[in-house]
């Protein structure tokens, strides 16, 4: 999902900002909604920040998904008696996770 919408960013908005720029230069296309340079502007802005912030969402719940394979690998190294390996794996999943003691 992510690299579908990186790809989605590198495609989309280069071709948003041709439109733009060529309807700029056509007042005449200025009665459609969509073809308004003061209707696409924040529309193209808004888009760019769905895209954003769904990456950044994408990314930080990969992270937290790392944070409890942590945690658990935690519980196994202390259940093997591994106990510093156990306490670094547990201070790095609570991290990750997001997790305050």
């Amino acid at each position: 999902m992510f690299r579908f919408l990186v790809v989605l960013h590198l495609f989309v908005i280069p071709y948003a900002f041709y439109v733009i720029r060529d309807d700029a230069a056509h007042p005449e296309r200025w009665d459609t909604w969509y073809r308004n340079p003061s209707n696409s502007i924040p529309y193209c802005l808004v888009m760019e920040a769905v895209i954003l912030g769904s990456c950044y969402q994408i990314g930080r719940e990969h992270q937290r998904r790392e944070g409890i394979r942590l945690l658990s690998e935690a519980i196994e190294l202390r259940k093997q008696g591994r106990y510093r390996e156990a306490d670094i794996a547990y201070q790095e999943g609570c991290r990750l996770a997001d997790l305050r003691r």
